[in-house]
């Protein structure tokens, strides 16, 4: 059944992302004061997001689990989930910008989505087992 998530949301991001970049360049751009929220708002959201990647894989997800305590599998979703999206805020909204590459940053949005689709897997396999059973932090 994972398997079957896995592939939705692959085929999913192959509509989404290229859409989602299509919107940024012909309407959010066209909106000064949002774009430029929006470069803000994402630039954090990225860098956070690279930093907790960073510390994951260096201390592992057991050991930064225990160090951020139990909210650690909810900023991790909500950090690496809002990282493609984030990379095309920052790379198609700000004042060097590559909207004239809008296709190219589909597809480098939907690589890092398939990296974090992955990186969700592992990371929640290795804290609660496979299927929520037998990993140290399962409640079954």
């Amino acid at each position: 059944m994972e398997s079957l998530g896995i592939l939705l949301a692959l085929v999913g991001g192959l509509v989404a992302s290229p859409l989602f970049c299509l919107v940024l360049v012909y309407f959010v751009r066209s909106l000064p004061l949002l774009a430029t929220f929006g470069v803000w708002v994402s630039a954090i959201v990225l860098a956070i997001a690279a930093v907790e990647i960073s510390f994951l894989g260096f201390m592992g997800a057991l050991r930064l689990r225990e160090v951020v305590g139990p909210w650690f599998p909810y900023l991790h979703f909500v950090f690496t989930a809002s990282a493609p999206a984030a990379l095309a805020c920052v790379s198609l909204l700000g004042r060097r910008t590559l909207a004239r590459w809008w296709y190219a940053v589909a597809v480098v949005c939907w690589l890092v989505g398939a990296g974090v689709i992955f990186l969700q897997y592992d990371v929640s396999e290795t804290l609660y087992g496979i299927d929520g059973t037998g990993g140290p932090y399962s409640t079954l």
